[in-house]
This record gives structure tokens, sequence and C-alpha cells, in this order.
């Protein structure tokens, strides 16, 4: 009888701690199914871009001398050097001798006092032309050491300051340039920024050139990262989850806790944060199904 009394107890217990823990996995595989990795050390890396255009130096080139205007050397968006022939005009003069009228022409060559782009050319073949009438025949885009260009930006990203190294693209070139002045501009809500480059191509430049700005910017390295994908917010104040874990009756036990934290910048990847407790915390990096605070959850072992 005794025998059979202990039978039945250890029949009792098997089946009791049997159905603890499969109601205990049952339970557990009801619940979010999450990862987590450790914050990680680096830097941001970002890269911003803005179209504008080119400032340079231009001189108008007049007629010298009244009469028509008789040839055009020189097409728009030409290079032309010092001294070469833009244009000819015909400066037609009378005299009167005796009863006899005698007609002398003379040709005025016009030639280019700097070198540069042409412009504009605004002058006609048969146009008459006269110097007093200030009829401008021609611009011209002076090559320059030393170039500005002016972007207007709908807000500054953060990392935009005097004395900022910046890379500029114009008609498939890359220059180095700095940027020196910044503008609020109150009738649109935006800044314009005016920046300087060289030019060391002696290639000129054409005024009011489509110019493309790059800014490759890079922080400070050893910073905390956190990626974007982890970053929540409650309110507009940025947080993650973070894993607790737990002795409980049948062992290790894990849960979720909300951990605020303060973004200082960030790119497309990852955000940089200035809580530096973290670093030692497993963040979630993805789960099965939401979360909140305080939550249980199973860790994702692989499986």
């Amino acid at each position: 009888m005794k025998t059979i009394s202990r039978v039945l107890l250890s029949l009792f217990i098997v089946v009791v701690v049997f159905l603890t823990l499969f109601s205990k996995t049952l339970y557990n595989s009801r619940l979010p199914k999450v990862s987590v990795s450790y914050p990680e050390k680096g830097r941001i890396e970002k890269s911003f871009q803005a179209d504008g255009y080119v400032k340079t130096k231009t001189y108008f080139v007049y007629p010298p001398v009244q009469g028509e205007v008789f040839e055009i050397l020189v097409n728009e968006g030409a290079y032309v050097e010092q001294g070469e022939l833009l244009a000819i005009i015909k400066n037609d003069t009378g005299e009167m001798e005796g009863e006899h009228s005698m007609e002398e022409e003379h040709s005025m060559e016009i030639k280019s006092s700097h070198t540069g782009i042409v412009e504009t050319v605004n002058a006609k073949i048969g146009q008459q032309v006269n110097p007093t009438d200030d009829t401008e025949l021609m611009r011209i885009s002076m090559l320059q050491e030393t170039y500005e260009a002016v972007f207007t930006i709908t807000e500054n990203p953060g990392y935009i300051t005097f004395g900022m190294e910046t890379t500029f693209i114009v008609n498939g070139s890359s220059f180095t340039g700095t940027v020196i002045n910044m503008k609020d501009i109150s009738e649109s809500g935006g800044i314009e920024l005016t920046v300087i480059f060289d030019v060391t191509t002696g290639i000129p430049l054409k005024n009011n050139a489509n110019i493309q700005m790059i800014i490759d910017f890079k922080s400070e390295p050893g910073q905390t990262l956190i990626r974007n994908l982890c970053i929540d917010e409650n309110y507009g104040n940025p947080f993650v989850y973070v894993l607790e874990k737990k002795n409980g009756a049948f062992g290790e036990e894990y849960f979720v806790e909300k951990y605020p934290i303060d973004v200082i910048d960030m790119d497309g990847t990852y955000s940089s944060v200035s809580n530096t407790d973290i670093e030692n915390r497993s963040v979630v990096t993805g789960s099965s199904r939401g979360l909140s605070d305080k939550m249980k959850v199973r860790l994702d072992d692989g499986d």
C-alpha cells in the first residue's frame, strides 16, 4: 500500500511539474520575441547638397566709334583670351573735295581686354552703333583666381559654420571652397550662404553658372551610436527599449524597460547620444509585436 502511495505521489509530482513547464512554455510562446544589441562606438557621417550660382566680375564691351556692326566673331559661352578679336565695326566718314565726294571706309577692330567667357552678345550684324548711346555690344565674365558662389537653403542642418570647407562642382569640375558668410533671409525664411573657392585650372567660369555644393560632415570619433530603427518617441522625447533580466521561479525572465536618450546628432543609419551609461545595456533592435514599458518578453535566440 505504501508502495502504491509513493508511486502515485511521484506521478502526481511529475504531472504537476510537466503541466507547470508546459504552461510556462505555452505562456512564453505568446510573449513578444525581441532581438537586442549593444550600442556601438563610432562617428556620424552625412552629406549635404545644395544648388546655387557663381558670381563673377563682369566687364562690358562698348563700341569705340560710330558705325555699323560688320562682323561678330564670338558666340555666347565662348572662351576668349585677352587681346582676342571680338567684333569689327565699319566706320563710314565722308570728305568733300571740290565738286566731288570722296568716301573713306575705316574698319575698327574690337578686342577683348580680359580673358574670360562671353556671357551675352547683344549686337547684331548691320546694327548701327554709337559710343554716345552706351550701346552694350557684349558682356564678358572675367577670369578670376577666386570666385564667389551663393546658395539659398531652407534651413541649416546644424553643422554648416563659418570657415567650413566644402566641395563644389561646376561644369563637371570639382573645387574646394570655404563658407565666408551666412545670412538669414527673412522674406523666405531661408539662409543665404556665400562661399569662396579657388580655380587653379585657369578656365574661367560664367557669371550665374549653376554650381552644386557638397558638404561631407564627419563628427568626432568614439561617440555612442544607436541605430535609428531602435528609437521611438513619446511626445517628442526620444527613447529606446532596453532588456532587463530577472530571476524567476523557473529561471531567467526578460522584461523591456523604456530608456530615455538624449540625441546629439544623426545620419541615415545611426543617432549619436550623450547617454554614455547606456553603452553596457542591451537595446532592443526588433520585436515580433508592439512593446510597452515593463512588458515581459522572450529573447530571440535564433531558433
